[in-house]
């Protein structure tokens, strides 16, 4: 990727020492956001190409140098968004929400534009919502955070509560998924409602079952009581 650079410029120009220490140090760099960033997504190995993904990583290099800030900001994450839906196949999209919503309609998508649930979709095919990718990257800057410093004795490092983990009752850390509500507060009801109205539907049928099967064995038994009483 770096010879091809230098190609774009001059054909017969050649690294100085000094020149080829730096782009191998901002190579290594690079790889390592990269690495922290990629790797706690389970992307299939058809979904990006090497191409296409070495095409990716050459866009964003800039935007994926992690760990020089203890912050990330507004405008990288939204850059890194982008490259999320890249990941994706979503060249066009800037917004992983718009992206999934793509996906969905792409999935589900009927005649007349409606959504129909005949079917099934791999989750692991469609990004992360924005609430989960901005604590994910914050997660990644830490990570890589923690390995750039790694060569001092006493680092400052921020704390991983700010950085997308939270504690459970145990005082473990744990990876925090959301920052708000799983159900946004607009449909809580009408999610709630809809499973009361399913449990309730499938404790009627139990039921009737059980009911149904008390009812045969009463059968049973008085026909088997009836034949004893022929026999003797």
């Amino acid at each position: 990727m770096i010879n091809n650079r230098c190609s774009d410029t001059d054909s017969h120009k050649e690294l100085n020492p000094a020149e080829k220490r730096s782009s191998e140090r901002r190579v290594q760099k690079t790889l390592q956001a990269f690495s922290a960033f990629i790797n706690p997504f389970e992307v299939e190995d058809g979904l990006v190409s090497l191409a296409s993904g070495l095409k990716v990583q050459e866009d964003v290099a800039d935007d994926l140098l992690f760990g020089t800030s203890t912050t990330v900001s507004r405008n990288d994450c939204l850059k890194l968004e982008s490259f999320v839906c890249k990941l994706y196949g979503k060249t066009s999209c800037t917004s992983v929400d718009k992206a999934r919503h793509d996906i969905v309609r792409q999935r589900f998508k009927g005649k007349k534009g409606a959504i129909l649930c005949n079917g099934g979709l791999d989750l692991c095919q469609m990004p992360p919502c924005s609430r989960v990718l901005s604590l994910h990257i914050l997660r990644a800057n830490f990570q890589t955070l923690i390995w750039r410093n790694a060569v001092f004795q006493n680092p400052s490092i921020p704390k991983p509560e700010d950085n997308g983990w939270q504690r459970n009752s145990a005082n473990e850390l744990e990876v925090q998924w959301f920052k708000d509500a799983f159900i946004p507060d607009e449909l809580h009801d009408i999610v709630t409602e809809e499973i009361c109205t399913r449990t309730d539907e499938e404790t009627y049928d139990d039921d009737s079952f059980d009911s149904d099967f008390l009812d045969d064995s009463s059968e049973d038994e008085e026909d088997i009581a009836t034949d004893d009483e022929d026999g003797v």
